[in-house]
């Protein structure tokens, strides 16, 4: 998320005029080069510019149709979120949505790219810095760095640092983010089940053998107290979990796994893995057999 600092947070109106159409303040996690957009429209009533004696321009943002991703920002502007619409009567965001996920998503903004009619800002979920690889390898976005400069506009200033380097490759800043998510473990629970159940809730001080024995006490007949967060689909993908277990699963610059390095923690982590899921049956299964697999949603409530 864009980091609110005092002077330096310049408008999105004053960053836009000087970047021309290329990106929408820190609202959208990309910005393209200069495309064969469509000419902006003429203002209702005839007018050639808007109030305020600048041309109007018209910001086409590519993203999927998601209601955490497009549907927010749509109401945003539909509602003039922190003045933006009315504030900025020379700036017309239009959102150009692809309803699926990234298996539509992507083919279509390629095909755009290809045909020369991709628009001025490209969504995507950054995974592991996967949206450096594939942006870049495609040649479908700019370093936003130099525009960000002509228009006074200090990226590091506004934006985390982590978020910057997330975002960046080279020396070139290619995205802006506009949520960030620290990669860090946490706990949500349900305060008023917790204090229907009459036990105890969750601390950060808490050890994994703490965390276990109070979801014995926490599990019902209709309810899992420990939910398979930190495990997704498989324990190989809950990186903040092993690294709560002192096990770092790559070397730092994410070439040679290094899980043989940390055979005792590894085995550990595994261990309690198991045991929450199979041993003390308080942890759904992430891959129960097709035949015995609960319906979550029903038969088997599940809550954090």
């Amino acid at each position: 998320m864009s980091k609110q600092v005092g002077s330096h947070r310049l408008s999105r109106r004053a960053f836009l005029a000087g970047v021309g159409t290329t990106a929408f303040g820190a609202a959208f996690l990309a910005a393209c080069a200069p495309s064969a957009a469509p000419a902006a429209p003429a203002p209702a009533g005839g007018g050639a510019v808007p109030a305020g004696g600048k041309e109007k321009v018209t910001v086409r943002a590519h993203m999927v149709q998601k209601q955490d991703v497009s549907d927010w920002i749509q109401v945003g502007l539909d509602t003039d979120i922190d003045g933006f619409v009315s504030g900025n009567p020379d700036i017309e965001v239009v959102l150009e949505t692809i309803p699926g996920w990234m298996a539509e998503y992507q083919p279509k903004i390629l095909s755009f790219a290809a045909a020369g009619t991709l628009g001025d800002a490209v969504w995507y979920p950054p995974r592991h810095r996967s949206h450096i690889a594939w942006g870049v390898n495609y040649g479908i976005v700019t370093d936003l760095r130099p525009l960000a400069e002509s228009a006074g506009y200090d990226i590091d200033a506004n934006f985390y640092a982590g978020a910057v380097t997330a975002n960046s490759w080279e020396g070139s800043t290619y995205w802006m983010s506009y949520i960030s998510e620290p990669i860090v473990p946490v706990i949500a629970y349900n305060k008023t089940k917790i204090a229907e159940m009459g036990v105890a809730e969750p601390t950060d001080e808490w050890t994994f053998a703490e965390l276990a024995a109070w979801a014995q006490e926490a599990t019902t007949e209709d309810a899992f107290a420990y939910y398979l967060a930190d495990r997704s689909l498989q324990a190989f993908s809950g990186g903040p979990y092993l690294r709560q277990w002192g096990i770092e699963p790559v070397n730092e610059d994410g070439t040679q796994c290094t899980l043989a390095d940390f055979a005792e923690p590894l085995q550990a982590a595994l261990q309690n893995d198991y045991d929450m899921i199979n041993t003390l049956k308080v942890s759904p299964s992430p891959r129960p057999a097709p035949s015995t697999r609960p319906s979550y949603s029903a038969a088997k409530k599940c809550w954090p």
